[in-house]
């Protein structure tokens, strides 16, 4: 019996049904076809057409008669070896090497003859018409002449002995190589290897030249790169994760111009329009692990060699697409059918589960599902063949399937669409829409009245507060006004009392030194002795002088700010606790250097306006000051255990209003935190920077 996909099925006696894959597209030949060992390496035809197979146990031909491979016979008692590759002569002749004897069979012949032994040579390459191999001295031309093997040596010991040496031809040219994982080109100048722009060599462990492109595959993927002398420019890479992990175990192409690109996951084929499309054993191959071998026939057909043997993918067979995918079923709530409905779906079977299956029985279960609902929507994908689509929305709707391949590189499959129609829901219907439409517009008429209600009130609400903050800002400017009054008259004062101090300390002191030193210099004229004058009476007077005029800048403005602001908030705390018997703890920040000597300044006053308020007014037993650091600002905090107030109630003082003025400038904010009975804390914040303003 056949399938759908041209397998065969076969029924047998007590031992199940087996499957031929690929029958009549695909043949297999194994250790059973008579190969000398299940790895075949390369393949290759002689002049006359006969077919050769290299494997791990030496090399065999096809006889066509008997539809077997048979070993060849060698005049030699060594038993045969690893045979790598296969070379045929500008004669037609097949050679290669086998623990570095080399053998040759005449064209049409089936018995080989050992040319030479014990050469040193380890494999050999196909050149166009003419033989390479490669041993411990690197590359070699071989031929025969005389009857005896003349060696040539290639690249004056450019290429690394120790890998495999390997001679890249198209049948024309023999211009580039391959030595371990580097591409050698030859120019006129040598062999050069194979680089891109930046001069990094390309790798290229694998690689195929045609058309003026390098396919190379290397440990990370899969480079095509346009060649300009040895120069590569990349036009494309494909990463092994595009292959699913794959490496690239031999790049080859057919006579079609398409690329062949063996690995240990079947054959990737890239058709001349650029799509990719795999084989493996799923689909007609003998085994995924793939070999170097492969030979591309004039009749269309191709050669691949596996690790477990031989397939030959006959004329027209050389590509597997994935199949078109059939509807096994399709429910809709608890309704199943086999095509998509006629009529339009109800709301409540909106739910959609399908099942999809291929006329291959055995591909269903290997393949990958993509799916979407709309030509707009992006593929999703399904590891299973019961795709559940959940609930739909309601309207016209086309479903999309079709087969993914198992690596992102693979062309899919035809796509299957199901078009069907979901009804909408009671509620969305065009008698449920005219109703709410009504409904909307009923509650349009009504928002609009509530919405007007509401301004309304809102517009008295808002008349209240402008009026409330005309009022403020009024009471504001009335308090600044009064603030202005209050430091011009305390300026007046302040002059005043500096100029009575000059007048009755500094004044009389400097008068009585000058009636002094007069009367001394009255005595020094009338010829009496100018050591009359008393130098303690003077050094006393000047003393008094300094001390007087020292007072007066302290006053002014204290000296230990010049020592920095914890040296001067340490005196206002001494001076405070001197001056009021009551203790103040204080707690400074040492990095207080800081911050610039204005801001300095004004948190000084802060802090001394603070503490004469509590020992005017608090009647508190202790006291506190506290300047720390704050995040990326400062914290300053003055306390006291005192009466305490109500902040909110009118005063009539200016010490507040001028504390908060001080606070402005700094680009700060300060806060006055009390209670009636419950002491007072003022607090100030502010970044170290310049003063406002």
């Amino acid at each position: 019996m056949f399938d759908a996909e041209g397998s065969l099925w076969l029924g047998t006696n007590a031992r199940g049904v087996h499957r031929w894959v690929g029958y009549g597209r695909a043949e297999h030949w194994t250790g059973a076809s008579g190969l000398p060992a299940p790895a075949v390496l390369d393949v290759a035809r002689d002049g006359k057409g006969r077919l050769w197979a290299a494997t791990a146990n030496g090399v065999a031909w096809f006889d066509a008669a008997a539809r077997r491979f048979r070993k060849v016979k060698l005049p030699t008692t060594r038993p045969s070896g690893l045979v790598h590759r296969l070379a045929v002569d500008q004669a037609g002749d097949l050679w290669w090497v086998d623990a570095g004897q080399v053998i040759r069979v005449k064209a049409g012949e089936d018995q080989g003859r050992v040319v030479a032994g014990d050469t040193g040579l380890q494999t050999i390459s196909q050149g166009a018409g003419r033989v390479y191999a490669s041993g411990s001295d690197g590359l070699e031309l071989i031929e025969l002449s005389e009857g005896r093997l003349r060696r040539h040596k290639i690249g004056a010991g450019r290429f690394d002995p120790r890998y495999d040496i390997r001679v890249l031809s198209d049948g024309a040219r023999e211009d580039f190589v391959v030595s371990g994982r580097d591409l050698w080109r030859h120019q006129p100048e040598g062999w050069t290897p194979v680089a891109d722009a930046q001069g990094d060599w390309i790798d290229a462990l694998q690689a195929m030249v045609l058309d003026h492109t390098v396919w190379a595959g290397g440990t990370s993927g899969l480079g095509i790169h346009a060649l300009s002398g040895a120069t590569a420019r990349q036009l494309q890479f494909l990463p092994k994760s595009a292959f699913g992990g794959a490496a690239a175990a031999s790049l080859h192409a057919d006579l079609d111009g398409r690329l062949w690109m063996g690995t240990d996951q079947g054959v990737f084929i890239r058709s001349t329009g650029g799509d990719w499309s795999r084989l493996d054993r799923r689909t007609g191959l003998v085994w995924n692990d793939v070999t170097p071998a492969f030979l591309a026939d004039a009749d269309g057909s191709i050669w691949i060699g596996t690790g477990a043997g031989l397939t030959h993918l006959l004329p027209g067979n050389t590509q597997a697409p994935l199949p078109a995918l059939r509807l096994e079923d399709m429910v809709f709530g608890s309704t199943s059918t086999r095509v998509p409905p006629l009529e339009p779906v109800p709301w409540r079977d909106r739910t959609l589960r399908i099942a999809v299956g291929t006329a291959g029985f055995s591909r269903a279960r290997s393949l990958r599902i993509e799916y979407r609902l709309g030509a707009e929507s992006p593929w999703r994908t399904s590891q299973s063949a019961v795709i559940d689509l959940g609930a739909l929305e309601s309207g016209e709707h086309t479903l999309e399937v079709r087969a993914g391949g198992l690596t992102s590189v693979e062309a899919p499959g035809p796509v299957m669409r199901l078009a069907f129609d979901v009804l909408p829901p009671w509620w969305n219907s065009r008698e449920a829409r005219a109703a709410a439409a009504v409904s909307l517009m009923l509650l349009w008429w009504l928002s609009i009245r509530w919405s007007r209600r509401r301004d309304r009130e809102r517009q008295r609400q808002l008349e209240a507060a402008v009026a409330e903050r005309t009022a403020a800002l009024a009471d504001s400017e009335a308090a600044l006004l009064r603030l202005g009054e209050y430091n011009a008259h305390a300026l007046e004062e302040e002059r005043l009392r500096v100029s009575r101090e000059l007048h009755d300390e500094l004044g009389q002191q400097l008068a009585a030194l000058k009636m002094e030193v007069s009367v001394a210099k009255m005595r020094q004229n009338a010829g009496g002795s100018a050591h009359s004058l008393d130098p303690d009476l003077l050094l006393g007077r000047v003393d008094r002088l300094v001390s007087t005029v020292r007072g007066l800048v302290s006053q002014l403005r204290p000296s230990a700010l010049d020592g920095g602001l914890e040296a001067a908030l340490q005196w206002l705390a001494a001076e405070f606790t001197s001056n009021t018997a009551l203790p103040c703890s204080l707690q400074v920040d040492p990095d207080t250097r800081e911050i610039p000597l204005p801001m300095a300044t004004m948190v000084f006053r802060i802090a001394q306006e603070s503490l004469t308020n509590v020992r005017r007014h608090a009647q508190a037993s202790r006291a506190s000051l506290r300047l720390a650091r704050e995040g990326a600002g400062w914290l300053l905090s003055i306390g006291d255990d005192g009466i305490g107030f109500d902040p909110l109630a009118r005063r009539d003082g200016f010490g507040v209003l001028g504390m908060q003025e001080r606070a402005r400038l700094l680009g700060g904010s300060l806060q006055v935190q009390s209670e009636p009975g419950m002491g007072t804390r003022v607090v100030l914040g502010f970044a170290a920077g310049t003063v406002v303003g």
